[in-house]
């Protein structure tokens, strides 16, 4: 079996198939040969912090990772705060009904008053920095 890999697609082909893709989607014009080893190589599972790239031949390659882009880290750090905010929200559910039935103890009210401080600050949190987020210590358990 003869294989061609494209460095635009990043995908391997059938060089026996080409005809079948010049009726379809078309045939990649990147597309370069490679020997069965290199393809075997490289439709394992990539090494820990690369990808699958290509060299300046065009030919299959690990390359590293990407660096996150500001916006994806920013994405990041705001999931991170919705996770906050679903904990903050599991840890004070029963303090919130037993305050509303008038039924709280001193202190499950003291801790209740404690969590939704932090939760104000969670929610104050620039994410526009990030990586460079600072977040507030959660109340002691």
């Amino acid at each position: 079996m003869k294989i061609c890999f494209s460095a635009s697609t990043l995908w391997f082909y059938d060089l026996e198939e080409k005809e079948q893709y010049a009726a379809g989607v078309g045939w990649p014009t990147d597309a370069v040969e490679i020997s069965n080893e290199e393809w075997k190589a490289y439709t394992q599972i990539s090494p820990e912090g690369y990808i699958l790239g290509s060299d300046s031949s065009g030919k299959p390659a690990w390359v590293l990772v990407p660096p996150p882009t500001h916006e994806e880290e920013v994405s990041e750090a705001e999931q991170y705060r919705q996770l906050l905010l679903r904990q903050i929200d599991e840890v004070t559910a029963d303090w919130r009904v037993e305050l509303m039935l008038g039924d709280i103890s001193d202190e499950d009210k003291a801790n209740l008053t404690e969590w939704m401080a932090y939760k104000k600050e969670v929610k104050a949190v620039d994410t526009s920095t990030a990586p460079d987020v600072t977040w507030p210590e959660p109340p002691a358990a």
